[in-house]
């Protein structure tokens, strides 16, 4: 008899826990914990690039990039393509140290709604003042749409 009383207690000490645990985990899945874009932030990522990528907007049809010059001279950026798209940009020149805005349109569309996690290749093609022109700056860009 007391086995059976020992094996009941194992059993319902064990099933109260499991019970515990799981509504741990439907409280956090309904917090959005194990949401992907959650986990991005609305923090921006850029791996690859010599620029200095200090903030980025990216909307249905616009990117906004705001980067720094670490080239070490003037560089004057002709082209940005997104996503292997070329994009529309007006002609920007950046002093050694200093920074700008990009605004790019004619992009690949972010999505029709705001906080989508995306991941984009962007190239940069810019030319130095030393002469050195065509010079490509690729890199990919990560974080959330707006």
């Amino acid at each position: 008899m007391k086995r059976g009383q020992s094996t009941l207690e194992y059993l319902v000490t064990y099933g109260w826990t499991f019970a515990a645990i799981v509504a741990v985990i439907g409280v956090l899945w309904y917090m959005g914990i194990f949401n992907p874009t959650t986990l991005v932030g609305t923090s921006e990522n850029a791996r690859g690039f010599t620029f200095n990528l200090l903030g980025q907007k990216y909307s249905d049809t616009q990117l906004t990039l705001a980067i720094g010059n670490t080239q070490g001279q003037l560089v004057n950026i002709t082209a940005v393509k997104v996503d292997n798209h070329a994009g529309v940009l007006a002609p920007t020149s950046i002093n050694p140290g200093a920074s700008a805005t990009l605004t790019i349109t004619s992009v690949p569309s972010c999505g029709a709604t705001g906080g989508r996690y995306f991941s984009i290749p962007v190239e940069i093609t810019y030319q130095t003042s030393g002469g050195v022109a065509n010079k490509k700056d690729s890199g990919t860009i990560t974080g959330t749409c707006s």
